[in-house]
């Protein structure tokens, strides 16, 4: 079973460009060299549209909850301190734990 961390995203339209590259570029990269997550997924919301933000979806999976919430207790405080200093109301975020209840795939064409 895998387990997954959610973080959605409301930033200000006027900084948004500058947040997307510093998330790539170095809180991502931060937080997966925690070594709890094993993939990221990065995502913009398209629809529904907020005014004067950019709305986006940041999905990390990892190989348990324990390590979700052992992150949240020990790591995440410091990387989200950081983030908080550098854009304050600007860029504002509710997370969520999830776990896998099924997937469900079609199968290739040929």
């Amino acid at each position: 079973m895998s387990a997954y961390y959610e973080v959605f995203m409301q930033v200000d339209s006027s900084i948004a460009e500058e947040w997307v590259e510093w998330m790539r570029t170095e809180h991502i990269p931060e937080v997966m060299q925690t070594g709890v997550f094993v993939s990221c997924q990065f995502l913009r919301v398209i629809e529904p549209a907020i005014d004067e933000h950019d709305s986006f979806r940041i999905t990390y999976e990892a190989k348990n909850l324990s390590s979700i919430q052992q992150y949240r207790t020990d790591l995440s405080p410091d990387l989200r301190r950081k983030h908080d200093e550098r854009y304050g109301d600007m860029a504002k975020g509710a997370r969520r734990e999830m776990i896998t209840e099924f997937t469900l795939r079609l199968p290739e064409q040929v």
